[in-house]
């Protein structure tokens, strides 16, 4: 049986992201005879650093004690709180600058950990293969030290959160657009990918990165080893019926109503403002709106400003248990996704929403978006460009909610059209990287 390492970030019972991601590609790799070992990257002093987890070594590796300041400073009492997060905040920025050139790598520490537990587990009991994924870079990093030293094991990078392209570097770009360093942070994302795909077997980035790729990478030995793919969350959420809305406690669904539900993160650069503003237009009392997840302040504001105007309208949350989440997931009616203001991003919901086969509302800020070739191809769905009157968007979506409302697209359908957004189709990458 083949040994396959996965290196990332958090991994269950607190998960990023990445490492659910990740846990769907390990359990597809389980179900074709692989055994896998998982190392991620913690912030939760209070976890075990080894634990036995459906059948998946998992072993933590502490992120350094500063950043678990940084990400925990709310969790003290107020005032020490807030001033051990202005003097961490402060460290952290110097920090920022003394490792400017190696942009976004920063937490040595991390670093030495992973590649010290990597080298540990390898001379216990050896590994057929490596899976990393970018986040957190210090992962990559790790990754690209212990080929060196062990160049017959291949390795595969994943790119999830994109590098060069990604957010981070989008905003951090603009932040600096009127400085020296503008530029700079591409440039050292680039160098980055440059560095790790000369240890890698297989790099694979996101559909909607293909276009960056080309123009950028296409003169580079890296471009013969990507492999383009979605996100690997599409896969089948349960069989036979539903479970009934009495399986949900304190639940935040009014009964009568229908449930449209927006699960997941409003950071920056995701703006619900639009459809905040076509939602109040919709001038109906059968419907409501829950958002569960984390927002910024100012997202946060305009969702408070409108529940307040609109009481029964809005109904917010903050992030809760997967296992509650995804029960709210499978009693809502219809799901909505609020697009990142990023032309080469598309979020993972979307295709954990088409999981379900449920309708999808989403908006989109030109046809060119990643997720709008999506959703065209899912027709289970409404797309609303923030370029329309608020009054006409508003209009398509009172029909649409008469007319889609309980209709459902059955998951071997959206398995064919979505292939590449499932485990199985990176699975098919390691099982490549053995082949040849």
């Amino acid at each position: 049986m083949k040994k396959i390492l996965f290196v990332s970030s958090e991994y269950y019972p607190q998960p990023s992201p990445n490492g659910l991601c990740v846990e769907k590609i390990m359990r597809c790799c389980q179900k074709r005879g692989y055994e896998v070992v998982y190392i991620g990257a913690t912030f939760y002093k209070q976890l075990p650093r080894h634990e036995m987890i459906n059948g998946i070594d998992v072993y933590r590796v502490d992120h350094s004690f500063c950043n678990r300041l940084l990400h925990d400073w709310h969790k003290l009492p107020r005032w020490i709180g807030l001033l051990v997060r202005i003097l961490v905040g402060v460290f952290c920025l110097i920090r920022k600058f003394l490792f400017l050139p190696w942009w976004p790598f920063e937490d040595f520490c991390l670093y030495l950990g992973l590649y010290k537990k990597m080298l540990e587990l390898q001379k216990n009991c050896g590994f057929d293969a490596i899976y990393v994924t970018c986040n957190p870079i210090e992962a990559m990093a790790a990754v690209c030290r212990f080929k060196k030293k062990y160049k017959d094991v291949p390795c595969v990078y994943n790119y999830l959160d994109a590098l060069s392209c990604g957010n981070y570097v989008q905003v951090i770009e603009e932040r600096f657009k009127h400085t020296p360093f503008k530029g700079r942070f591409f440039k050292s994302a680039k160098r980055w990918e440059l560095l790790f795909g000369q240890n890698a077997n297989r790099v694979i980035v996101t559909e909607a990165t293909k276009k960056h790729y080309e123009t950028y990478f296409s003169d580079s030995e890296i471009f013969q080893k990507l492999k383009f793919l979605g996100l690997p969350v599409l896969e089948r959420k349960f069989s036979g019926s539903q479970p009934e809305q009495e399986d949900i406690s304190d639940s935040l669904f009014i009964p009568g109503r229908k449930h449209i539900l927006f699960a997941g993160e409003l950071y920056a650069l995701r703006d619900p403002s639009y459809i905040i503003d076509v939602i109040t237009s919709l001038q109906r009392d059968d419907i409501e709106f829950i958002f569960i997840g984390s927002c910024t302040l100012r997202n946060s504001n305009l969702l408070n400003s409108a529940s307040k105007k609109y009481p029964g309208l809005f109904r917010m949350h903050p992030r809760i248990p997967r296992s509650k989440l995804e029960k709210y997931m499978v009693n809502a009616d219809f799901f909505l996704n609020i697009e990142d203001n990023v032309p080469t991003l598309y979020a993972s919901k979307v295709f954990e929403y088409i999981s379900y086969g449920k309708p999808i509302i989403s908006n989109a800020y030109s046809p060119n978006d990643p997720t709008v070739n999506v959703l065209k191809k899912y027709n289970n769905s409404l797309i609303l460009f923030n370029t329309d009157s608020v009054q006409e968007s508003a209009k398509r979506l009172n029909r649409f909610i008469d007319t889609y409302l309980n209709c459902k697209v059955e998951f071997e359908r959206s398995k064919e059209l979505f292939y590449m957004s499932t485990p199985d189709a990176f699975v098919d990458v390691i099982d490549d990287v053995f082949i040849t």
